[in-house]
């Protein structure tokens, strides 16, 4: 399954729709491929504010994202599984 729910910008506790959605994506017991950063999780620090999504991988396109690239919360809560970095004008 493909996160891609939420970008790098979003903050904050997810609600409505997105909140369901993630809680759908973690129930599903299948690999997650998160774009850019598991959803829920601030791009900026790492952290979660409430519900986010558990990657099986964590695809950065262009730059790794600051938490992706140097683990911190990420990889010590077990969010973004195994990091892949896209390079600009892959197929």
């Amino acid at each position: 399954m493909i996160d891609a729910l939420l970008g790098t910008g979003a903050s904050g506790e997810p609600h409505g729709a997105v909140a369901a959605a993630i809680e759908a994506i973690r129930n599903s017991g299948v690999d997650v491929l998160a774009v850019d950063v598991p959803s829920g999780v601030d791009a900026s620090t790492g952290e979660t504010a409430g519900l986010a999504v558990v990657a099986s991988t964590t695809a950065t396109f262009h730059a790794a994202r600051w938490p992706v690239d140097r683990a911190g919360p990420l990889l010590r809560r077990g969010r973004q599984g195994d990091r892949d970095r896209i390079p600009p004008g892959a197929p």
